[in-house]
């Protein structure tokens, strides 16, 4: 068993097979750290009624460009919060950057695992409104 975690591996939104033999692939370590990442990026809070601390208040901006930088430093602090409840990640490691150009939020998340690995994300962020 892997510190940072073992998983089915998943591709765009589908389990990921071996060829020939039909197994299912496996996600294991910091591919597994990063896979449960983007997937806690991809559905709002309260969308697993099992687990409902899971997910993301991202799908609530609204962001105009008079109001980006308030927007901004939102975003840093909800990708931070999501970082930080993950027990693989250590505390106070996670450092979140934001850029944007015309429509598009890009966030650099950089951060350092439990077993002392360094990553660094680069995610789209969708939000409601426009940058412009």
């Amino acid at each position: 068993m892997n510190i940072l975690g073992d998983d089915i591996k998943i591709i765009d939104g589908d389990i990921s097979f071996t060829p020939g033999n039909g197994d299912f692939d496996t996600a294991s370590g910091i591919d597994c750290l990063i896979q449960d990442i983007l997937e806690e990026l991809q559905f709002p809070y309260l969308d697993d009624p099992d687990h409902p601390d899971r997910g993301n208040a991202l799908y609530c901006i609204n962001v105009s460009s008079n109001q980006f930088n308030i927007e901004k430093l939102y975003i840093k602090q909800e990708l931070t919060k999501i970082m930080n409840r993950d027990p693989r990640i250590k505390k106070n490691s996670v450092s979140v950057s934001i850029s944007y150009n015309e429509n598009n939020i890009i966030a650099c998340i950089t951060f350092v695992t439990i077993n002392n690995i360094v990553e660094n994300l680069i995610i789209p962020i969708q939000v409601q409104g426009v940058l412009q």
